[in-house]
This record gives structure tokens, C-alpha cells and sequence, in this order.
């Protein structure tokens, strides 16, 4: 699926970002994941040099991609969590990402 019949008549509902439970605080990897109209999302990650999204069908496929690629979600870190990381949920800063159209987009789908 190209990126203009992905975003085709959507709005963005809902942003959150998530975290990569391996990094260590300063050096922490971030992914945020907006849900559309349609229950779709899209995921950024901000680990690489150029911006890259990639679109799924639903969010529980999207949720299964983040894990599998260890991440978890900001609002779900606990005492242990932060001691892991080295850094309090409140206390990380949450990016902001300009998107433009020269993004580039991969659709990946539902899970198989």
C-alpha cells in the first residue's frame, strides 16, 4: 500500500510514545505511535537518521512490532523500569517530530 492511500481521509486520534527498555539514560530510544480514525497507526522511531514511518492495519500489530523490537509503552514503566533505564517517567522528555512528505513510509500491514 503507498503512503497516499494509507493516510487517505484519516486524522490522528491519539499520540503515545514508547520506550526502549535496553537504552540507558542519556542515550534513549523512542518510538511514537499515533492511532488514526480508522484504528490504523502509524510508528516513528527516532533511533535512525532520516525519518521513517511505517503503517498498520490495527493496533494490536503495531503494539506486537514494539515489543517484539523491545519497546514498551512510556505510561506503563514502574519504579523498576526507571531503575533500569536510569531516569524517572516524568522526567523524559518527550521529542518533537516534524513530519513533511518526503518521509519515507513502509506499510507492513496486519500480523501474519
Amino acid at each position: 500500500m503507498k503512503k497516499s492511500e494509507f493516510y487517505k481521509d484519516k486524522q490522528i486520534v491519539a499520540i503515545e510514545w514508547w520506550i526502549s527498555w535496553c537504552c540507558e539514560y542519556p542515550d534513549l530510544l523512542l518510538a511514537r505511535v499515533r492511532i488514526l480514525t480508522d484504528n490504523t497507526v502509524d510508528i516513528t522511531f527516532d533511533e535512525v537518521d532520516k525519518l521513517e514511518i511505517f503503517g498498520f492495519d490495527d493496533r494490536e500489530y503495531a503494539s506486537l512490532f514494539l515489543c517484539e523490537d523491545e519497546f514498551m509503552p512510556i505510561n506503563s514503566m514502574d519504579e523498576e523500569d526507571e531503575a533500569d533505564i536510569g531516569i524517572k517517567r516524568a522526567n523524559i522528555s518527550i521529542p518533537s517530530w516534524t513530519d513533511n512528505d518526503n518521509f519515507d513510509f513502509e506499510y507492513l500491514g496486519v500480523y501474519p
